[in-house]
């Protein structure tokens, strides 16, 4: 019965994390999609279906490694809360934990240099600006980007208040 209840308490504790994960990357995508948008008006067609093909196959992979993100945090909370609790094996856990968020880091970069080949040099340039701008939208040669957003993805506030 014990083992029931904690297994349903890791369950609910997952699926709240889960829940409050998707609500504050709301933000995050709304804002990449702004930049896709800034980045997509300069391409032409050929180098937007490239581009569009790499993300995608990225997208499928990183997606992949998600899902056995939240199975393998599941099981490591499973773990921490045996009867008990086997150092090795949370050690163990946690090192598959940390080699999924490499290999999504890795994924996250290869796509970018994918992206970097398909781009001339000026807007590879461009490309790279943006990069380095995108977590403060100030730095952002996008005029959209300058106008809606302040921040930490925060509308600015021209009234003063």
């Amino acid at each position: 019965m014990k083992t029931t209840v904690k297994f349903l308490a890791v369950i609910l504790f997952v699926t709240f994390y889960s829940a409050n994960l998707a609500f504050s990357q709301e933000a995050k995508k709304d804002c990449k999609q702004h930049q896709s948008t800034c980045l997509h008006k300069d391409l032409s067609e050929s180098q937007k279906t490239s581009i569009n093909a790499i993300k995608l196959a990225s997208d499928k992979k990183i997606a992949v490694y998600k899902a056995d993100l939240k199975i393998k945090n599941a099981e490591l909370d499973k773990l921490l809360i045996a009867e008990t609790p086997s150092k090795k094996e949370i050690d163990a856990k946690i090192d598959d934990l940390t080699k999924l968020k490499g290999d999504i880091k890795k994924e996250r970069i290869d796509c970018r240099l994918k992206i970097r080949e398909v781009l001339t040099p000026e807007q590879r340039a461009n490309f790279d600006l943006k990069g380095k701008g995108k977590k403060n939208h100030k730095d952002s040669q996008c005029e959209h980007h300058k106008e809606q957003f302040h921040g930490k993805h925060q509308p600015c506030s021209k009234s003063g208040k």
